[in-house]
């Protein structure tokens, strides 16, 4: 199984398209793990970020917005930095671009571990519709 990974660094506040959009139809990508971490032990935020299918999400985590897919968050204590919190919604095939935003005051490191899969054309306009009607 070959895996994709995206990885970056986000300014604070920051919103950014990932592009995964490579115009073949019936071949997309599951998110397989999604991590976030700050940039120095110095960092006084606890790094925090959101996955979405829509450029248009806001800078809370929030399960009832349908757009957002994945959340993750880095806990800091004075001696260590733990991963807290990640989960990625599973109910999801991306098909067209991935967004980003890193909903700290600290710059966030980020990496993203994506699996290509092929469906079906049948499967893929049920995934773009489902995808559209989420992008309100």
């Amino acid at each position: 199984m070959a895996l994709h990974t995206l990885r970056g660094q986000l300014e604070p506040n920051e919103l950014r398209r990932l592009i995964l959009d490579d115009g073949m139809f019936t071949e997309g990508h599951k998110i397989t793990s999604f991590e976030v971490w700050a940039i120095s032990q110095t960092s006084s935020d606890d790094p925090a970020a959101i996955l979405a299918l829509s450029d248009k999400i806001g800078t809370e985590f929030d399960a009832g917005d349908s757009r957002q897919i994945g959340w993750a968050m880095q806990t800091t204590t004075s001696t260590t930095r733990l991963m807290s919190f990640n989960t990625i919604d599973p109910d999801h095939v991306i098909l067209r671009d991935l967004y980003i935003r890193n909903i700290s005051a600290d710059p966030t490191n980020y990496l993203i571990t994506l699996v290509p899969i092929r469906i079906t054309e049948d499967q893929a306009v049920l995934q773009l519709i489902k995808e559209s009607s989420q992008d309100v």
